[in-house]
């Protein structure tokens, strides 16, 4: 297991500091690119980082007047798009979390335009050029949607109440407690990838995609239609191959 942070932390109330914010979040995707080709023995990515538009900037993507924003999400998406080749040639796969802009909406936000990544994903599947990139929508347990999760992702997994590790506590004060629960996508994504990691050791014989394919015939489904994560049902549909 390899950590990696761009150490970046940015939080603003305007649509016009959406810029300063795009060039910080450049200097994230080139760390990614290094630490993906810098690291052959990593064979799974999360990724948990998103615009957060309505949250930062008070911005729906999904709107007509948020061409422009659109349009930047995929100029930096369309960089990522050969990192997902690489990653499906090396059988490698890169979670990415669907986002959390959807809380208090009768109709979700889309998970495409809240993360380059997100774009990236769906973009490479679409013109069939990878299918290494993994969208995470989150559910309850109960089996639905989580309010705040944004849909059209690949797969869904437990993202509320999640017990996790933390870095702050409900102060904003840097913790002195390692771990505590939290809930958003960034809970359900690193679900969804250790989920991955597990089916792996069970089946050996499969790569990353063909693993990630077993998953993805969950017949379970979050009320938002996107499977959910079931790993005895992915390990009796994959039997060990020989």
């Amino acid at each position: 297991m390899r950590a990696r942070s761009g150490d970046i932390f940015f939080n603003a109330d305007e649509g016009g500091q959406v810029l300063e914010f795009f060039v910080l979040f450049s200097q994230v995707l080139a760390t990614l690119e290094n630490f993906v080709s810098q690291q052959d023995e990593v064979l799974t990515f999360n990724i948990s980082l998103g615009y957060n538009w309505r949250g930062n900037f008070g911005i729906n993507p999904d709107l007509p007047n948020a061409a422009q924003w659109r349009t930047l999400v995929a100029s930096q998406g369309a960089i990522l798009v050969p990192l997902l080749e690489l990653a499906d040639r090396n059988g490698r796969v890169i979670f990415s979390a669907a986002g959390n802009d959807s809380t208090g909406l009768a109709t979700p936000i889309g998970a495409r335009f809240a993360s380059p990544f997100n774009w990236a994903a769906l973009e490479a599947r679409e013109q069939d050029i990878a299918k290494s990139g993994v969208i995470v929508e989150a559910h309850d347990s109960d089996g639905n949607r989580a309010p705040f999760s944004n849909t059209g992702g690949h797969i869904s997994c437990p993202g509320v109440n999640i017990f996790s590790a933390v870095a702050f506590d409900t102060t904003g004060e840097i913790s002195r407690n390692a771990y505590g629960s939290m809930s958003g996508t960034s809970m359900a994504s690193p679900y969804c990838s250790s989920g991955l990691l597990l089916f792996r050791l069970v089946r050996p014989g499969y790569t990353g995609t063909e693993a990630l394919e077993c998953m993805l015939q969950s017949s379970d489904m979050s009320n938002s239609g996107a499977p959910m994560l079931k790993l005895q049902q992915a390990i009796t549909t994959c039997p060990p191959k020989t």
